[in-house]
């Protein structure tokens, strides 16, 4: 009896294993579709429609998480500098984070090594025309 339990609980870890392979599979294929059609976009020249990015009531600029993993290295402190494009953060192995301004970080507020969830708000930079 207690090597079908055994079994059963093989089988249910390594389903559920499969299941959490699947679901990273999925997000970083939409994460991937999603960077495509950007850079689409950006080779397309007919196209000159220009987005602000996202700030908060203070006119900091948000910087979001795009794709959901674990946070595994902040490349950045509180105070330091940021070109626009810069990598500030890594997701999983190899997934970058990047700055979508130049601009001072004012504050992190996620830490390594946590779940993050798409969209979740890592850090906000207050950007250099933006400087009282």
């Amino acid at each position: 009896m207690a090597d079908k339990s055994r079994t059963g609980k093989i089988l249910a870890g390594l389903f559920i294993g499969a299941a959490a392979a699947c679901a990273g599979t999925f997000a970083y294929k939409k994460y991937k579709e999603k960077k495509e059609i950007e850079l689409e976009r950006d080779d397309d020249d007919d196209m000159e429609e220009t987005t602000e990015p996202e700030t908060d009531t203070e006119g900091n600029v948000l910087v979001r998480i795009s794709i959901p993993g674990i946070l595994t290295k902040i490349n950045v402190a509180e105070g330091d500098h940021v070109n626009e494009g810069d990598t500030v953060a890594t997701i999983g192995n190899d997934l970058p984070v990047e700055a979508p301004a130049a601009g001072t970080v004012t504050k992190i507020l996620l830490k390594t090594d946590t779940m993050v969830s798409m969209d979740d708000i890592l850090m906000t930079i207050q950007t250099d025309d933006n400087v009282d």
